[in-house]
């Protein structure tokens, strides 16, 4: 009953922040094969540190290792020093993360749902 409550208390709000996104094409989430190339544009002027810490994000994703890069793009989106593009790329690609984290809670992935947990414990 406990994963349940979760389920519908965690998942719905992250539901409803994907749907009510996709209103503009700036925002809207990408396809996971769209991921790499967005990032290595919007990033390809960012310092060594900040380059490779989106191209991880975009690795993390693409392997399935879907909790850690919902970890990491929340790390990415916090910082302050990105340009507006790299900002906007940064979102499209956590919309993208979460909808695929959502997805893999629903599977029943114990890291996504301790991770969606955390993220509704946080915010």
């Amino acid at each position: 009953m406990k994963l349940h409550n979760v389920k519908y208390t965690v998942i719905l709000p992250l539901w409803l922040i994907l749907a009510c996104s996709r209103h503009g094409s700036a925002s809207a989430s990408l396809p996971v094969e769209q991921m790499r190339p967005v990032v290595q544009d919007s990033f390809k002027t960012a310092d060594p540190g900040t380059r490779d810490a989106a191209l991880k994000v975009v690795d993390d994703a693409q392997n399935n290792d879907i909790a850690t890069a919902f970890v990491e793009v929340d790390k990415l989106a916090s910082r302050r020093d990105l340009t507006p593009e790299q900002q906007a790329a940064v979102l499209r690609v956590r919309r993208t993360i979460q909808k695929q984290l959502v997805e893999a809670a629903d599977k029943g992935d114990a890291r996504a749902t301790q991770a969606l947990a955390h993220f509704r414990a946080t915010r």
